[in-house]
């Protein structure tokens, strides 16, 4: 489905930390981040602090 290079360990941490990285720079004080309940990187969103919140 998606190329190889999207599953090696440690870049979609990355990226993910350098967006919120970028968001607090940018005088933001909160990130949200709204995830499809069957999206496989949800472990990966709960490893770096986002809470489930069920509305």
């Amino acid at each position: 489905m998606y190329p190889s290079f999207f599953y090696k360990p440690g870049y979609g941490t990355a990226f993910v930390k350098f967006l919120i990285n970028e968001i607090i720079n940018r005088g933001e004080d909160k990130v949200i981040l709204e995830v499809a309940k069957d999206n496989f990187a949800k472990r990966l969103y709960e490893s770096l602090g986002f809470k489930l919140e069920i509305p």
